[in-house]
């Protein structure tokens, strides 16, 4: 049986929603991957960004942006100078329903920006991850739920 070919890496890995549950442990595989040599991490607050930005701040090639993915805008300047080198996973999103109205413009609204932007600039794969909702919504629980967790919707 013949060796699969070789898929070389994309130049830029773009990751939305790069402070959550999901995008924090996306980025530091990517992080830790040498062969990756751009990433461009998108979150939502300052905060946010300083807490990635030390996280990072000893691997180069690590650029953290500030923005809302519910705006056109943040997709456009998110997008800026991506093409066929580049990858897009976005992982941004609420998982809240009682938020109905920012659960649609996150969601929804975001998700369209961002799969039009990355249309429009050709770029060479975007990936889009859904919630962590099967694992159930608990606002007291303290602790953060880990991809090893069994699923069970009434997770308490």
């Amino acid at each position: 049986m013949a060796e699969p070919a070789h898929r070389s890496l994309p130049t830029t890995t773009v990751v939305t929603g790069a402070a959550g549950w999901l995008g924090r442990s996306l980025v530091a595989r990517l992080a830790a991957d040498p062969a990756r040599t751009h990433l461009r991490l998108l979150v939502h607050t300052t905060a946010e960004a300083r807490a990635v930005e030390a996280e990072y701040a000893g691997r180069g090639g690590v650029e953290v942006l500030v923005g809302d993915i519910a705006r056109a805008d943040t997709a456009l300047r998110l997008l800026d100078g991506a093409g066929p080198d580049t990858d897009v996973i976005h992982t941004a999103g609420v998982i809240h329903p009682r938020r109905v109205r920012q659960f649609f413009e996150i969601n929804t609204a975001g998700t369209r920006h961002l799969a039009t932007t990355a249309t429009d600039r050709g770029v060479r794969r975007m990936v889009h991850v859904s919630s962590n909702s099967p694992f159930g919504t608990n606002p007291d629980r303290a602790d953060t739920f880990r991809n090893d967790e069994p699923y069970h919707p009434y997770l308490g």
